[in-house]
């Protein structure tokens, strides 16, 4: 389990706080990524690159030939996620980012993710403003992490993908495995995984492990519950659930037993299967 440096990340960072990539394609956040940016523009490329990644895989296919396509689609995600985990850990760790180095593995894979990624204009992420924040739940991880040892981390793209990403970076180990539920803001009825990939295939991993849900947010805890349920089907041997921003876990107190640090405002519910199927 890795540790992280303890900084003052706001008074690293106090000068660029206010500057932000300007919103483009995805082949044009690719191509700034590492080139002359700041340490938070990159940040925003980085992270704005692996959801727009999800968000794109996630729409349906007509390819007859989906299984072959999955294969390289899996390969993009995976190495695009494990980028993401080596920059969290420089990142939130205090080491200096190698924006060069990081930049150009994203480039070796530039022209997949754009095939596969989404076509749209970004979207600024409301985690922008939010890193001194993540900071504060990154260092006491490692100790809640030591705990509970997931073997597989689910991020709920697209606001999870960071707060999976240092959570994959501190436990080294474990599996990510990313799920897009956006019921208000991309209209989802349910939750989604890659189309092109094998529903039992793509989430067998979580049976009998245990599996770490994680998100941004938790206000409601309607989009929580909807993952968890759905994530139940493949009979993980224990499951948690954590929003590494806000968390209204009162909202999920019915589901189990909450975990609650105090001192950084974090929380981590003990999901009880055998209710949450009965929900």
């Amino acid at each position: 389990m890795r540790r992280l440096q303890e900084f003052d990340i706001r008074e690293r960072y106090n000068n660029e706080a206010l500057h932000h990539p300007p919103i483009a394609d995805l082949q044009h956040i690719l191509e700034d990524l590492g080139k002359g940016q700041t340490t938070l523009h990159f940040r925003e490329g980085v992270f704005l690159t692996i959801e727009m990644l999800l968000d794109g895989l996630v729409v349906p296919l007509s390819d007859n030939h989906v299984d072959q396509i999955w294969k390289e689609q899996k390969r993009v995600l995976e190495k695009s996620l494990k980028i993401g985990e080596r920059f969290a850990g420089e990142f939130y760790g205090g080491r200096k980012v190698d924006m060069e180095a990081i930049g150009q593995e994203f480039r070796v894979y530039a022209d997949r993710i754009v095939q596969y990624g989404s076509k749209d204009i970004s979207e600024r992420r409301w985690l922008k403003d939010k890193f001194w924040r993540l900071k504060t739940h990154a260092d006491a991880l490692p100790e809640i992490l030591e705990k509970i040892r997931p073997d597989i981390i689910v991020p709920i793209g697209s606001g999870g993908i960071e707060p999976g990403c240092i959570a994959g970076y501190i436990t080294e180990t474990a599996q990510t495995i990313p799920v897009r539920y956006s019921p208000n803001r991309r209209h989802d009825s349910k939750p989604k995984i890659p189309a092109a990939a094998d529903e039992r295939e793509y989430l067998s991993p979580c049976n009998g492990k245990t599996v770490l849900v994680v998100d941004d947010d938790i206000c409601e805890g309607s989009t929580m519950k909807s993952v968890l349920s759905y994530l139940a089907g493949f009979r993980p041997a224990s499951m948690y659930a954590m929003g590494m921003i806000n968390g209204n876990f009162s909202s999920l107190l019915g589901l189990g037993r909450l975990n609650y640090r105090e001192d950084c405002q974090l929380g981590i519910v003990k999901v009880d299967l055998g209710t949450l199927r009965s929900v």
